[in-house]
């Protein structure tokens, strides 16, 4: 989960850099905004979809893995 808030965070602060420059030039600046805002709705969606896919994958490891203590006693 830290490596994934740390990937989202570098993400959203890298395509911030675009849509402040388009701001900034009369010909996009009308667009800008509307544009960042879709785009930061989708990435939303894909986070929170990957952080729920990922709670998914370790419950089904800690079902399907032996835990520490069961291997332990095997050894």
């Amino acid at each position: 989960d830290k490596t994934l808030e740390a990937v989202e965070t570098v993400h959203y602060s890298i395509a911030e850099e675009p849509f402040y420059a388009m701001q900034k030039l009369p010909l996009f600046s009308q667009v800008a905004k509307p544009v960042e805002r879709t785009h930061r709705e989708i990435l939303d969606v894909v986070y929170r979809s990957l952080r729920f896919g990922g709670k998914i994958v370790h419950r089904v490891a800690k079902k399907v893995a032996p835990d520490d203590s069961a291997i332990l006693k095997l050894g």
